[in-house]
């Protein structure tokens, strides 16, 4: 099957376009399918399946710019390729509703997570993604979103009754080495993401000063990029074994997470997370991690897991002081390590793409 993906994601620049990167490659490794995805980006990055576009990056032109650039381009693409399905970003689907309603070709429309974020632009976008859902609503063959929880959202606030197929968070990363930790070792804590206020960031400094009165030896590391970065980035350099590392590229992710133990998902109980399929926990769990935070569908794995140690207390660091400290205590930390690399065997890109495009096939199958 070939298949046409539009997307709003700049591919290898965009931390949101993990997603799109994982099933857009994992799908061109093999014979049998065949993506194509138009997106911002640099084309010598991505070769021949990807065409890129140029947005305009002033709030509140972003999407409109993309979808002018997408359509100038989409018409002539139609022309001279032939696709068997078109995905298309939920930001898109409104601003290109007649070419999609006019297509004769099957399309999905693709929900990562409708618009939270705070500011001027939410109404916008609320009324943006509502209309977009209604479109598809109609005329798509189904969505492609990423939870149950998410699903129940979109039938309740966009008033939907369209088919779904849930595309779970996934990793390229290769599985790494079973972990083990005694008393006196130092416990290597990791959180990678975003760091802004609305992920409670804040609340790993209350572990890192409950894993110090604990007499627990740890270092806790911070990658990422975000709104809160710079006012923590001052706090950790008055605390020893807290480092708020910034971005990191894919290389030195590996090296961290091949060195650590814990990691951890603070996102706080609330709709925008509950909603959530937490990429950096299958890559926690792919080296061996176990995980700690507040207790939610969007920061659990699903099937309940013994090396998943969430807290349904709001002040969770508790909880994971004690837990990390029984665990060293046991000697059987390695245990759970091996668990963890044996439950992510399941997410790997190559089997949540093949997954995604054998619901595709039996959603188009009924057209």
């Amino acid at each position: 099957m070939d298949i046409l993906w539009i997307s709003g994601r700049t591919l290898g620049l965009d931390l949101a376009g993990t997603t799109e990167i994982g099933i857009f490659e994992a799908i061109n490794r093999k014979n049998e399918n065949q993506v194509t995805i138009i997106s911002p980006g640099k084309k010598k990055e991505w070769g021949r399946n990807h065409i890129p576009i140029k947005k305009i990056n002033i709030p509140g032109l972003i999407t409109i710019s993309g979808s002018i650039m997408i359509r100038l381009k989409l018409k002539k693409i139609l022309n001279e390729c032939k696709y068997d399905a078109i995905m298309v970003d939920w930001r898109y689907v409104r601003l290109m509703r007649n070419l999609l309603k006019n297509t004769e070709i099957p399309w999905f429309i693709i929900d990562r997570g409708p618009p939270m974020k705070q500011n001027w632009r939410l109404r916008f976008q609320k009324y943006l993604w509502k209309k977009s859902w209604e479109i598809a609503n109609i005329h798509a063959s189904a969505g492609i979103i990423v939870s149950k929880k998410h699903n129940e959202f979109i039938k309740k606030y966009a008033n939907t009754y369209i088919d779904t197929i849930i595309v779970n968070s996934g990793t390229s990363f290769p599985y790494g080495e079973i972990k083990s930790l005694r008393e006196n070792n130092v416990v290597e804590i990791i959180y990678i993401g975003q760091i802004d206020k609305r992920r409670d960031i804040q609340s790993i400094f209350k572990l890192k000063e409950h894993l110090d009165k604990a007499l627990i030896k740890n270092r806790i590391r911070i990658i990422g990029e975000g709104d809160a970065r710079k006012d923590l980035t001052k706090r950790a350099l008055e605390i020893d074994g807290l480092e708020v590392l910034g971005r990191k590229n894919e290389k030195e992710i590996k090296l961290i997470l091949s060195k650590s133990h814990v990691g951890i998902l603070p996102m706080p109980d609330a709709p925008i997370w509950q909603m959530a399929s937490t990429i950096k926990l299958v890559e926690y769990a792919r080296n061996g991690l176990i995980t700690v935070g507040p207790k939610h569908a969007g920061n659990s794995w699903g099937e309940n897991p013994d090396w998943e140690f969430l807290s349904g207390n709001k002040k969770w660091w508790i909880e994971a002081t004690t837990t990390i400290k029984e665990l060293i205590l046991s000697g059987l930390w390695e245990n759970f390590s091996k668990s963890a690399i044996y439950d992510s065997k399941e997410r790997s890109w190559d089997k949540i793409s093949d997954k995604m495009i054998l619901e595709m096939r039996d959603n188009m199958a009924k057209i």
